[in-house]
C-alpha cells in the first residue's frame, strides 16, 4: 500500500514523551452500573495481537481501561466508567502526552505520526470522561488520558467537530441528570481501506457504545459509528483530503460485524435493534440532530 501525506500543520499538543507507568489503578469496573457490563471479547486471532502486561488483555488507568493492538499500534477498544453525579471540571493546561512503559514503545503511536500535519492526537477516552470522585483522583484520571495508548490519529476536522459534539452531548446529559454510564470506543481496523501514513494505517471509521440504566431500571446500550461519505483521496503535490464526516446511530450487531468484537448480551438491550427495517437494508440512522437518538 502506497503511503499518503498531509499538508503542513501544527499537529496537536506538546510532547515530552516521558514514559509513565500507572500504578494502583482499578481501571474499568464492569459492575459499575449494578448490572454487569463486561468489556468485549476478542477473537483468538485478535488476542494474539494484544500488547499486554502479564496475562491481562487490558491496561488499567484511573476509571478506564485500554486494550492495545500491537500490530496497528492503536487500541482495539477503550472502556470507561462515568459518574455524572460526581464529575469534576479539570481545566486543560499544556498537553503532556507520554508513553505507557508497561508495554513496548514500538506498540504505541508516538509524536512522529502527528508532526507537521493536520492529524490531532484524538482522545479515545475523552479527557473529561473519567474525571470524577475526589479532586486528586479526578486530576489523575485526566492525566491518564494523555497516554499514547489512548490517542488515535484523527484529522482535525473530525476530532474538533461532529465527533466531539457527540461526546459533549453524552457527557453533558450524564452530568445534568447525574447518571452513571459506561462508554466503549474504538476504531474499525480495515487492512484493505485504511491508508498508510508514516508506517501507520490511519483508521477511516470510529465506533462508540454507551450503556446506562434507564428510569425503568432496564439496561440500554446504544451504538454509534462515524463514517465518511468517501474515503481519503490521494491528491497531487503530496497532499490528501478527507471526505465528509457523518455520524450515525447503528446497532451493536453492526459494530460486532465491523470489528469482530463480541459484546455479549448487550445486543439484547439495544433499542435500535428492536426497530424493524422494512424498507431499508441498513440499521443506521444519520444523526444530523442528536435529538434523533433512540434510547
Amino acid at each position: 500500500m502506497a503511503e499518503i501525506f498531509t499538508t503542513n500543520g501544527t499537529g496537536a499538543g506538546s510532547n515530552p514523551e516521558k514514559p509513565d507507568k500507572p500504578e494502583n489503578h482499578t481501571g474499568y469496573n464492569p459492575k459499575f452500573l449494578g448490572t454487569p457490563v463486561p468489556v468485549p471479547k476478542l477473537t483468538p486471532t485478535q488476542k494474539k495481537k494484544v500488547a499486554r502486561q502479564g496475562r491481562s488483555l487490558t491496561l488499567d488507568y484511573t476509571h478506564f481501561s485500554i486494550c492495545m493492538n500491537q500490530q496497528r499500534r492503536l487500541a482495539f477498544f477503550t472502556a470507561v466508567n462515568i459518574d455524572g453525579g460526581n464529575l469534576q471540571k479539570i481545566i486543560r493546561k499544556k498537553d503532556k502526552w507520554v508513553y505507557d512503559s508497561r508495554i513496548n514503545e514500538e506498540y504505541q503511536c508516538g509524536n512522529e505520526i502527528y508532526k507537521k500535519n493536520k492529524l490531532d492526537k484524538g482522545h479515545l477516552v475523552r479527557r473529561l470522561d473519567p474525571c470524577w470522585g475526589p479532586a486528586d483522583v479526578a486530576k489523575k484520571a485526566e492525566e491518564d488520558t494523555f497516554h499514547y495508548t489512548n490517542a488515535s490519529p484523527q484529522h482535525s476536522n473530525l476530532n474538533q467537530n461532529r465527533w466531539n459534539d457527540l461526546e459533549d452531548y453524552i457527557l453533558r446529559n450524564t452530568g445534568e441528570n447525574s447518571l452513571k454510564i459506561n462508554v466503549f470506543t474504538g476504531q474499525v481496523f480495515d487492512q484493505e481501506k485504511d491508508p498508510l501514513y508514516r508506517g501507520i494505517q490511519i483508521p477511516l471509521r470510529y465506533w462508540k457504545i454507551v450503556t446506562m440504566i434507564k428510569q425503568n431500571n432496564e439496561l440500554s446500550a446504544t451504538a454509534y459509528i462515524l463514517d465518511q461519505e468517501k474515503d481519503i483521496e490521494e491528491m497531487p503535490k503530496a497532499r490528501f483530503v478527507f471526505g465528509e464526516f457523518k455520524i450515525y446511530q447503528t446497532t451493536i450487531a453492526e459494530i460486532e460485524k465491523l470489528t469482530l468484537l463480541d459484546f455479549g448480551d448487550l445486543k439484547n438491550h439495544d433499542p435500535k435493534a428492536a426497530i424493524r427495517y422494512t424498507y431499508v437494508a441498513s440499521p443506521r440512522t444519520y444523526l444530523d440532530s442528536f435529538e434523533k437518538i433512540v434510547f
